[in-house]
């Protein structure tokens, strides 16, 4: 339910390095548009698919997906093995239950309906570690693509997208994740071994990519030249 600019200090690191870098806009945020009703994480997957193949000259490319971007990330490498050369996720939830509380931050995030200082509330716990400056993140909230994601993740089984494939992964996890509980990385790691690189984060919560972009990037980077 977040907007492709979330990745900027990201991407810039990544260009920088010299990585062509492309950032998409989720259903509902800007330009981006598609069917926002009865969708599974396999048709926003062809999204990607699409972008990689008009952007990607036939080659595969390595996608990196945040929070809900990351089951993306996992189910087109699982669709599409053949465009997909590694996965990066952040904050990888899907399988550990997200805490009540937690929970409840996370849909309040969205909700038009709270006074400014309680949605900011909602995104302190749900998003950042203690500490942290969530005032960066005040803005940037679409209900109707969180509703979207929601739906889409209900609809598609677990089972279908977990693994990611075949490709290697690497999982950055951040260590106060209150959604996406590192025991996420940890299961990840178990099943599928050396497959799996695991990167624990700390002083970052769910939002990540603003808390530790430096942190993120060198283990971007880390990774891609390992690969």
């Amino acid at each position: 339910g977040r907007p492709a600019e979330d990745f900027d200090a990201l991407a810039k690191d990544l260009a920088a390095a010299g990585y062509r870098t492309a950032a998409l806009q989720p259903r509902g945020v800007g330009k981006s548009a598609g069917p926002m009703d009865k969708q599974t994480l396999f048709d926003l997957a062809e999204d990607a698919a699409l972008a990689i193949d008009s952007l990607g000259a036939g080659k595969p490319a390595v996608v990196i997906g945040h929070a809900f971007g990351q089951r993306v990330a996992r189910t087109l490498a699982a669709a599409h093995p053949e465009k997909v050369r590694a996965v990066i996720t952040l904050a990888a939830g899907g399988k550990v239950p997200i805490p009540e509380r937690a929970r409840k931050a996370l849909i309040g995030c969205f909700d038009t309906a709270l006074t400014p200082e309680q949605h900011l509330d909602n995104v302190r716990y749900g998003f950042f570690a203690d500490g942290n400056d969530a005032t960066v993140w005040r803005t940037g909230w679409h209900p109707a693509v969180a509703r979207l994601q929601t739906q889409a993740t209900q609809a598609t089984p677990l089972d279908q997208w977990w693994g990611g494939g075949r490709a290697p992964m690497l999982v950055i996890q951040a260590l106060q994740d209150t959604i996406a509980l590192p025991e996420n990385g940890r299961a990840l790691k178990a099943e599928f071994g050396t497959r799996i690189t695991l990167v624990d984060i700390d002083r970052a919560g769910h939002a990540l990519l603003p808390e530790q972009p430096a942190a993120v990037s060198s283990a971007v980077l880390t990774f891609l030249r390992s690969h």
